[in-house]
């Protein structure tokens, strides 16, 4: 029966060394996976794409060096992402306050979030019935993902007031609606790219021809090829598999791609 108590930094070290196969021993590595976090900085990066595809490593080095080379992606991208997010949420703010004359969040929803109708079956003829079928299902899909859009936004407003957040609160405890500009602050890229995309055509067209101007500076392909080429010496350097199955492995670190597959994080088992 495996032994569920919890473990002290020490006990987590024999527990790499014992079960897991990696070696790691002295105070140094002890105080760095401490900064890193055994949860965060291990378990996080334990395998590929799936549970059963897991990094073999041997060597606690293996562990910090993958974890360096996922702390040096962010620290070069995030910047730049934010740079973006932020002047494309201005974009499309200024579009939707022109189409709409207001800055009311159901106003957008009524006249613009409205691209699921150009996929309504109503007036339309179909080859057969399957293919109406088809069509049907995806106007329902598309229907769906506007309400699921209300909902997230509502929720993710809901959320900020509770946690606290002074636009919300300033908002809401005046029983009034956050503006839209307020709702594009709380929602997460992913959830602003949800909005978007449920937008309707005309109104994308409108954002499109808009933002055409944004400009941003994105890291010069020279940076790129230095950073990957510091972090593949890095993780060449410590990364020694003998079967094939590790040589496969290792691979997916040595060489960089903005493609490539990466260790998938999670924290779950």
């Amino acid at each position: 029966m495996p032994d569920s108590r919890p473990k002290s930094t020490d006990g987590l070290m024999r527990y790499l060394r014992d079960k897991k196969g990696i070696s790691i021993s002295g105070s140094s590595q002890k105080r760095k996976l401490m900064n890193i976090g055994y949860y965060h900085g291990y378990k996080g990066y334990r395998y590929i794409n799936t549970p059963s595809n897991h990094v073999p490593y041997t060597k606690f080095e293996e562990v910090v060096a993958v974890y360096d080379f996922d702390a040096g992606l962010k620290s070069l991208f995030y910047p730049t992402v934010m740079l973006i997010e932020t002047a494309v949420k201005n974009y499309v703010l200024d579009i939707l306050v022109a189409l709409t004359n207001s800055e009311n969040f159901v106003d957008t929803y009524n006249q613009l979030l409205d691209n699921y109708k150009m996929f309504s079956t109503k007036g339309k003829t179909y080859r057969n019935a399957y293919d109406r079928q088809k069509a049907e299902e995806k106007f329902k899909r598309e229907l769906k993902r506007r309400l699921d859009l209300r909902n997230r936004i509502y929720k993710v407003q809901t959320d900020a007031y509770g946690n606290g957040n002074k636009i919300a609160d300033h908002y809401l405890r005046e029983d009034a609606n956050l503006p839209i500009w307020a709702t594009f602050e709380l929602l997460s890229l992913g959830e602003f790219g949800h909005f978007v995309s449920c937008l309707n055509q005309n109104c994308r067209t409108d954002i499109s021809n808009s933002s055409a101007s944004v400009s941003y500076v994105m890291p010069s392909s020279r940076r790129l090829f230095r950073i990957s080429r510091s972090f593949s010496r890095k993780i060449h350097s410590s990364m020694r598999f003998l079967s094939s199955e590790r040589d496969k492995s290792k691979s997916c670190f040595t060489s960089f791609s903005l493609s490539g597959p990466l260790p998938y994080r999670s924290f779950s088992s």
